[in-house]
């Protein structure tokens, strides 16, 4: 499958929608279940659906590589997925769907930011069109 520059910019603009989508899911699941539960939930549900596609794809790591692994690849799947997760969920417990996926439509304006006013590094025409991009999945 080879990956176009117009099969490239559909994918970004269907992650940035579908990520809202998912944000609203989860805002509304969390006014049903506690935070923490509808955290776990969520890792849990991705990590069959992940599973599922290495499976169908073949692409199932060995017990060997995993192995090599397993401290960094612990500490990852701890920190990111169920850490960040955990905090990402109780916040939004705390705020309604719209402001929900309009805040994390900033984090890239927020990063860009702070790369320009911490490093004075003016952001490049392709950071700008990917800002375009959450701008359109936002809305």
């Amino acid at each position: 499958m080879e990956l176009t520059r117009t099969r490239c910019i559909v994918f970004a603009i269907l992650s940035s929608v579908l990520s809202s989508v998912g944000t609203l899911f989860k805002v509304q699941g969390v006014k049903t279940v506690p935070p923490l539960i509808a955290a776990a939930g969520g890792v849990l549900f991705a990590g069959l659906i992940l599973w599922g596609y290495l499976i169908l794809t073949r692409q199932l790591p060995s017990r060997s590589a995993i192995r090599k692994v397993w401290r960094p690849l612990l500490m990852l799947t701890l920190c990111r997925s169920v850490c960040s997760n955990i905090l990402f969920t109780t916040g939004i417990s705390m705020s309604s769907g719209v402001e929900a996926v309009f805040l994390t439509k900033m984090e890239p304006y927020l990063v860009i930011f702070w790369v320009w006013i911490l490093d004075r590094h003016r952001p490049s025409s392709n950071h700008l069109f990917l800002l375009i991009v959450h701008i359109i999945g936002a809305i």
